[in-house]
């Protein structure tokens, strides 16, 4: 993760913010961004005040595979977006985007966090 945050670190030269649109997917444990559900990085992420890039490392699991070590935009990056869409497809996805609606917690869920902080937050869904 150290060469992430240096790579981190140089890609914050080019990034402009707030951002025009940032266009999320959504995976079937409820991450987003590779923000994913109780990563060990994960409040780093989500704090205010984090910086627009930084490194996180996911657990191992089913849908990372080996790739655990992550580059990702920070919650306060994303939220101060112009625009935020969240595209997700299928019938289980939209199952797990109802269930993220519900009150609960953003470690266990991350893209609750976004669907938060944006009330505005353009969900697509496709059958």
């Amino acid at each position: 993760l150290d060469a992430a945050a240096r790579a981190a670190g140089d890609a914050l030269a080019t990034v402009v913010r707030p951002l025009d649109v940032v266009i999320l997917g959504m995976g079937a444990d409820g991450h987003t961004a590779s923000w994913f559900p109780n990563a060990p990085d994960l409040s780093a992420v989500l704090a205010d005040g984090a910086p627009t890039i930084l490194p996180l490392r996911a657990d191992r699991s089913a849908v990372t595979g080996a790739h655990v070590e992550r580059l990702t935009m920070s919650l306060a990056a994303i939220r101060d977006a112009r625009l935020v869409v969240l595209l997700i497809a299928g019938e289980e996805k939209r199952r797990v985007f109802e269930e993220a609606r519900r009150p609960g917690a953003a470690a266990s869920m991350p893209v609750r966090a976004i669907m938060a902080a944006r009330a505005d937050l353009w969900a697509c869904w496709a059958p």
